[in-house]
């Protein structure tokens, strides 16, 4: 078995291309092949715990929007309370720590709803609709949970088995890398210098891998990474037979 391998870059991705999401051109196809992996893998750490999936918070009628980051607790309370003076909501976010759950103050003489429809209810652990009455403060009735994502996935869209059904999800997942998250927005993530056997996509019956190419970065849930046009870059392995 021999090796190729490729310097990956978004540099090199087509107009109009996200880094996100981008095809690239390798030199030629590559027939025969047994294994597809992925090493040096740099990117932006674009790390969130609150995105547009879980930041908004709904007091009657009105909607408030946090910006989207990654946020410690006593951010996040401080960047409600921010929210909530800009919309005149009369309501005060604070933290109990230990009880881990956020609390609500109406400050106004009249009552206001705590909506279920806000998407970071959950996050927040305000699972259910809550009737605030005049100066009364509401508990969360679960901890919060700031943990974000753990991983992201580098996808190869064009390389792996089409209708896979075996026991091996990376071949149907098209999963060249599971990226570890580690540090904060604005510094960079880079996974490993080298692969393990393990890691690498081995096919069953030699496959063809074509000449364009499509990768893209997700979470777990399969929503694409924001990477604010910063550049992505990797080292493709493949080995023929």
């Amino acid at each position: 078995m021999r090796w190729k391998k490729y310097f990956i870059t978004s540099d090199a991705k087509r107009d109009g291309d996200s880094t996100s999401d981008f095809v690239i051109e390798l030199p030629e196809s590559i027939e025969n092949v047994r294994k597809i992996g992925a090493s040096n893998v740099r990117l932006a750490n674009m790390t969130q715990n609150i995105t547009s999936d879980n930041n908004t918070l709904v007091f009657g009628a009105t909607t408030v929007t946090i910006d989207e980051g990654w946020y410690v607790v006593d951010d996040l309370v401080t960047e409600i309370n921010s929210e909530l003076t800009t919309a005149t909501v009369g309501i005060t976010c604070a933290v109990d720590d230990q009880q881990r759950r956020i609390t609500f103050e109406n400050t106004t003489g009249s009552s206001i709803t705590l909506q279920s429809t806000g998407t970071m209810n959950q996050t927040i652990g305000h699972t259910t609709s809550k009737i605030i009455g005049a100066g009364l403060i509401v508990t969360g009735n679960l901890p919060y949970d700031l943990s974000g994502g753990d991983f992201y996935f580098l996808i190869a869209k064009n390389m792996g088995i089409q209708g896979w059904t075996g026991a091996d999800p990376r071949k149907k997942m098209q999963v060249l890398a599971d990226i570890p998250l580690q540090g904060s927005f604005g510094s960079y993530t880079t996974y490993k210098e080298r692969i393990e056997e393990y890691e690498f996509i081995t096919f069953p019956n030699l496959n063809q891998v074509r000449s364009t190419q499509e990768f893209c970065i997700q979470d777990r849930n399969g929503k694409l990474i924001n990477l604010h046009g910063t550049r992505i870059s990797f080292t493709l392995h493949i080995a023929i037979e």
